[in-house]
């Protein structure tokens, strides 16, 4: 009798540990999920052998314009719009940040973006994390 009240709590010890992990679900990146946040990081360029590396910072005010600091130099605003996976940036000053942008990862925390419009060895990739 004794071995059979030991199973059972080990059973129920064994569920309620099980039970009490539950995965958050994955955040969806879109409009909404971006809409009012900032965000600040590293835009990098790789090119063969070489690479840059800016700090770059984007505030997403609405669902259809944000500003932006580049370079600590360059300040200004940008229309974008998301499509699934894709980010659109344009209206930049700094030229070599505008285009269409893969969304690579994507939580509440962090934003990497990279630009595949170009031969393999010249990458753009934005690494951004939330700093709001």
């Amino acid at each position: 009798m004794k071995k059979i009240t030991i199973y059972i709590m080990l059973i129920l010890v064994g569920s309620t540990f099980t039970s009490c992990h539950k995965e958050e679900p994955k955040p969806e990146f879109n409009i909404t999920s971006i809409k009012q946040t900032f965000w600040k990081g590293t835009f990098r360029i790789n090119l063969k052998d070489e690479q840059s590396e800016e700090v770059i910072s984007f505030l997403f005010i609405n669902d259809k314009v944000g500003q932006y600091e580049f370079e600590e130099s360059l300040v200004g605003s940008f229309d974008f719009n998301v499509d699934g996976k894709l980010l659109r940036i344009t209206g930049l000053h700094a030229a070599e940040v505008e285009g269409n942008w893969k969304v690579i990862e994507y939580n509440k925390n962090k934003l990497i973006l990279k630009n595949e419009l170009y031969p393999e060895p010249y990458t753009k990739i934005l690494e951004l994390m939330r700093a709001d």
